[in-house]
């Protein structure tokens, strides 16, 4: 072979190494065992993710509704990337009380595939079942209350179990509107409701709770578990 040929060959494998390499980066796993163990502290996560991504905010989650306490912030520049950790020890950053991310993308997933943007029939898919969530409009809105005996109820340990939140956009027609109101309200509704299958509403908040969950009938609700991690952080706007 020629060393002209040698030289053209050596340069599509180049260019073929180099398209391989230029995909979308892999997602990142949002766990409360492997990932976020619950004796990790915030020295681990800067050896894990280098000191550059790794921040302190002070977010709101700290108690009473609009407090703020100094949490833990990974990638805090990029949403796609962005994770919130809010510590039991506050003072030594370390074993979180809860690890939450928000908005409508994100690389994080779950082992069994939650991450934002998912919408409501997708979200069943994974269930393989309809699933309970409370209505829209109210501050707690669109918390998934149960999956009804699905797929997804194996995301939860005896230590650690995963809110979900889902948010719909409020209808700009007359139609829409009503179509909403049907699913208004502090009330529990089966993903299955024509309304809420119209709205089609998609997965905006994603929180590794720790420790055990209360009662099964409000065991995804943040309130009755005692727990502020789930405030809605994007709501629909009205």
């Amino acid at each position: 072979m020629s060393r002209l040929c040698l030289i053209i060959v050596a340069s599509l494998g180049l260019w073929s190494a180099s398209a391989l390499g230029s995909g979308p980066p892999p997602p990142r796993e949002l766990t409360c065992d492997a990932t976020f163990g619950p004796a990790i502290a915030s020295t681990d996560l800067v050896r894990r993710f280098g000191s550059a991504n790794v921040s302190t905010e002070d977010i709101e989650g700290g108690g009473a509704e609009g407090d703020t306490e100094p949490a833990t912030v990974l990638f805090a520049k990029d949403p796609a990337d962005r994770v919130e950790i809010h510590w039991k020890d506050k003072t030594l950053r370390r074993s979180p009380r809860f690890v939450g991310i928000h908005g409508t993308r994100s690389r994080w997933r779950t082992r069994l595939g939650l991450t934002l943007g998912i919408d409501l029939r997708r979200l069943e898919r994974l269930n393989q079942r309809p699933f309970r969530l409370a209505g829209f409009g109210f501050d707690g809105e669109g918390a998934v209350l149960s999956w009804a005996g699905g797929a997804l109820e194996k995301s939860d340990t005896k230590n650690c179990w995963i809110f979900v939140r889902m948010a719909a956009e409020w209808p700009a027609d007359a139609d829409g509107q009503r179509t909403y109101r049907q699913v208004e309200g502090d009330k529990n509704f089966s993903s299955a409701h024509p309304a809420m299958r119209v709205l089609d509403p998609t997965i905006r908040e994603i929180t590794l709770i720790y420790g055990p969950r209360g009662p099964a009938n409000t065991a995804l609700h943040p309130t009755a578990a005692g727990s502020d991690a789930a405030r809605p952080r994007v709501s629909a706007s009205r």
